[in-house]
């Protein structure tokens, strides 16, 4: 009997102990300062000092105070001590111009999301635009970036690989998170991908092409653009594009065109034409960008039987192609989000303390008229 009794005070007192830590619905409740100092038997500001380490604190009052925290799981609440120190992040995008080019819309509308969600922590940006027509003015808007506001993290589209490499290399100093989104480089400072997986979106292509199409002989790619022939995430997609043929169906024929003025529709079906009459009809067409919807009405005039197309992201222009069937897959690279999760990588990392991926790879949706939901 009195064995029992011991047992039952002990469960009783572990039961009194919860309930000062908890709240009615057994939820954890913050422990704080005040309550450290009562425990270790210090004032409050000793132990303000010592969570906030700034020193003239004794060693052996500073460990009790560290044993005190740890026994209690003490978290200091960094969202509060943010809005009383009243200090901003400041985020700088270097991203190429909307008005060029309407994808660029898709990620700007994720980074909006993100500002708006993180704007009580004091997150705001500025924006540096280059056009994509002139490679310098990629290094342009990234001396604009650096004489303006100081920043405390960039968010970059290095479609320009190697202005962007050398412009960072030459600022060995800015040793701030770098986010590149769309196209990966590799640079010696703080940088992050985030993005598609463009060798894989490739090798997804192609592989869609081989399991609907039943007679498959002649192929072509369309790379549409003026810097698409330098740019990373280009090259990926044909390589896996490429690759998966090589090694599933290499008596598929493969050909290319670069369409570097992708705003002259004259240019567009003049050069499609040239391409169809050397090399055409081709059972398969892959536009490795967001731009398919540009070649369609050239395609549908030039092609004496329509071949299977295959075209990157929801455009308004795109989702109408795809919506009559002009257009057979598109494959979503979820631009959005990759702008969303860019601010909220480097949000996070500034304010909480959180690791950023070294790559983070977004998911390619395969998109049909019959799932498309836009």
């Amino acid at each position: 009997m009195r064995e029992h009794s011991l047992k039952l005070i002990v469960n009783l007192t572990s039961f009194i102990i919860v309930l000062i830590h908890t709240n009615t619905f057994g939820t954890p409740m913050p422990v704080t300062i005040k309550e450290i100092a009562q425990r270790a038997g210090v004032s409050r500001g000793t132990v303000d000092r010592v969570i906030h380490q700034r020193g003239n604190v004794a060693p052996y009052v500073r460990q009790k105070i560290e044993n005190v925290i740890t026994e209690l799981g003490y978290r200091p609440n960094v969202i509060a001590s943010r809005l009383a120190s009243h200090k901003e992040i400041h985020i700088a995008l270097i991203l190429p111009h909307p008005s060029e080019d309407a994808y660029w819309n898709l990620p700007l509308s994720g980074i909006e999301d993100a500002l708006q969600e993180y704007k009580h922590l004091g997150i705001s940006c500025s924006r540096y635009y280059f056009n994509l027509v002139e490679a310098s003015s990629l290094s342009v808007a990234c001396d604009k970036m650096k004489q303006g506001q100081s920043v405390d993290g960039i968010i970059i589209a290095p479609l320009f690989k190697q202005q962007a490499l050398d412009w960072f290399e030459d600022h060995p100093e800015m040793t701030i998170p770098i986010m590149t989104i769309n196209s990966p480089i590799a640079l010696s400072t703080s940088s992050y991908y985030l993005g598609q997986n463009s060798y894989q979106g490739g090798q997804l292509a192609a592989k869609l092409i081989q399991m609907t199409t039943a007679k498959l002989t002649k192929v072509l790619i369309v790379n549409i653009g003026p810097r698409a022939r330098n740019a990373q995430h280009i090259l990926e997609k044909e390589q896996g594009f490429r690759a998966h043929f090589a090694i599933h169906s290499d008596l598929v024929d493969i050909h290319k065109i670069e369409l570097a003025d992708f705003s002259n529709d004259d240019y567009i079906k003049e050069q499609l034409g040239i391409m169809y009459t050397d090399s055409g009809p081709f059972d398969a067409v892959f536009v490795s960008n967001s731009r398919a919807y540009r070649v369609i009405p050239a395609i549908k005039q030039l092609a004496p039987v329509k071949p299977l197309i295959i075209g990157y992201d929801l455009l308004a222009e795109n989702i109408e192609y795809l919506k009559t069937g002009d257009i057979d897959f598109l494959l979503d690279q979820n631009p959005r989000r990759q702008g969303y999760v860019a601010v909220k990588s480097i949000a996070d990392h500034l304010i909480f303390g959180a690791p950023i991926r070294e790559k983070e790879y977004v998911q390619t949706h395969i998109i049909i008229k019959e799932n498309l939901s836009v």
